[in-house]
């Protein structure tokens, strides 16, 4: 019976084994899926992070094309204002030299 009761020991022993390595591996399978779905949570997050970006880029670009018709219409108005200054300044003068010939 020696004989019987060490291959049961060896069985019970390898059956331990078993359970050991099949806990372990639920416990890796568990921690895979778990990282998984942490991975693919992050990689939704930096998508939708790089979409709000390039969107943003794209409105950055809008606005600077906005400014710059912005200022080119303030220089154009700028440059209509002097001109009118230097008409109604020239006027000015030329009104002044008749009634100062008007005068004399």
């Amino acid at each position: 019976m020696g004989d019987g009761d060490t291959r049961a020991k060896q069985c019970e022993k390898l059956q331990t084994e078993l359970d050991n390595r099949n806990i372990t591996i639920r416990t890796v399978q568990r921690n895979y899926e778990s990282l998984s779905a942490a991975y693919e949570a992050r990689a939704s997050e930096a998508e939708d992070a790089r979409r709000k970006l390039a969107d943003e880029e794209h409105r950055g670009g809008q606005l600077a094309a906005q400014l710059e018709t912005a200022l080119n219409r303030v220089a154009s108005l700028e440059l209509k204002l002097k001109q009118a200054a230097e008409r109604d300044a020239a006027g000015a003068a030329a009104r002044a030299t008749q009634e100062k010939g008007a005068f004399d």
